[in-house]
């Protein structure tokens, strides 16, 4: 039996132990300074794109706010990474 925090996860051939159980009442966090972060990471990585000329300088905003907005990441992810 695979317990997942103290649950039965219902399949005992699982060995994973970073799987989020979907019981009622979950509710997707809002991480509130998404769009300050946002707004970093265009700065910082227009700066690199400008060093290393690895993508062209205008394409950088249309590529993250994609990457903020159009991938389905949850917020928990951006508020645990630095930008």
């Amino acid at each position: 039996m695979t317990l997942l925090n103290g649950h039965d996860s219902g399949a005992s051939t699982e060995k994973s132990f970073h799987r989020v159980r979907n019981l009622p009442g979950y509710t997707t966090p809002i991480f509130n300074g998404k769009d300050e972060q946002r707004a970093k990471v265009k700065v910082d990585v227009t700066a690199k794109v400008l060093q290393s000329g690895f993508i062209p300088r205008e394409l950088v905003k249309n590529e993250v706010d994609w990457f903020y907005s159009q991938l389905g990441i949850d917020d928990t992810y951006f508020q645990n990474e630095s930008p």
